[in-house]
């Protein structure tokens, strides 16, 4: 932990404010733009290592706003459990020390995308978009073992459930 308080003293200064929101809005605005006027939208954000090496290096940094799969309802409570956990624990953390946590995530699915050469749909929503959700409910639930969440808005079940 020595490490990160250096590095946040160095560059403390360089952080994203309120990240999550910047990604969960942006992650909304995509999903809203794919529904309605671009279908194709989607596949020219993805994470293609090929495409990526033919110079499409925008896709290095669009696929983390591709939303989750699935349907409407789906994409829309995946977003808003990533955006009140995602800002939980930034608070909890501070920001800088949230963004450190996303950045290493970020780069580990690019690396790994582009060493194993896997299609983008499935290294984009397996890796970065249900993988970090997953990793963030898990974060949260070992935080905070008492805070509770209300499953489909009615059913109140304990953080700690979603450990198991």
């Amino acid at each position: 932990m020595k490490w990160l308080y250096k590095l946040e003293r160095k560059y403390g200064k360089y952080y994203i404010p309120n990240l999550m929101a910047i990604i969960v809005f942006g992650s909304l605005a995509v999903y809203l733009l794919s529904a309605t006027i671009m279908p194709n939208l989607l596949s020219m954000l993805y994470l293609d290592p090929s495409k990526v090496m033919k110079g499409e290096i925008w896709r290095l940094i669009t696929f983390v706003f591709v939303p989750g799969g699935g349907n409407s309802i789906l994409v829309i409570l995946n977003l808003y459990f990533m955006y009140a956990i995602g800002m939980a624990l930034e608070n909890y953390w501070g920001s800088f020390k949230f963004n450190v946590y996303f950045f290493i995530g970020y780069f580990l699915t690019i690396i790994a995308c582009m060493l194993t050469g896997i299609p983008d749909i499935v290294m984009t929503i397996v890796l970065s978009i249900l993988g970090f959700s997953i990793s963030l409910y898990l974060v949260y639930a070992t935080l905070c073992l008492d805070a509770t969440f209300l499953l489909f808005f009615i059913l109140p079940i304990k953080a700690k459930i979603l450990i198991y």
